[in-house]
């Protein structure tokens, strides 16, 4: 997998106005970030398992575009994170 030097708030930093404007409401995207502490760990605290469980409660509230946005943007940095727990090929509950 490539990655590359860049801090997880970072990419908050550069990306947040971004994420706005597709829809994410920035109490949603602060709440992804306080727990956002690596871009490229596939486990809690990671850029790609963090934005799934947005996208989760996206889904259980039936605003499933929403849902797909989360999941969207969670690939950002990390297109290709196939073979991971967190791979784009998995989506999230009936999105």
């Amino acid at each position: 997998m490539y990655t590359y030097d860049i801090g997880a708030q970072s990419m908050f930093d550069d990306r947040t106005a971004q994420f706005e404007k597709f829809g994410i409401s920035l109490d949603d995207i602060n709440s992804v970030r306080s727990r956002v502490t690596d871009m490229w760990a596939d486990e809690p605290g990671g850029w790609v398992h963090e934005w799934p469980k947005l996208a989760e409660r996206y889904a259980d509230k039936g605003e499933h575009p929403m849902a797909r946005t989360a999941l969207r943007v969670r690939q950002v940095p990390v297109p290709d994170r196939r073979g991971t727990s967190a791979g784009v090929a998995q989506p999230t509950g009936a999105i």
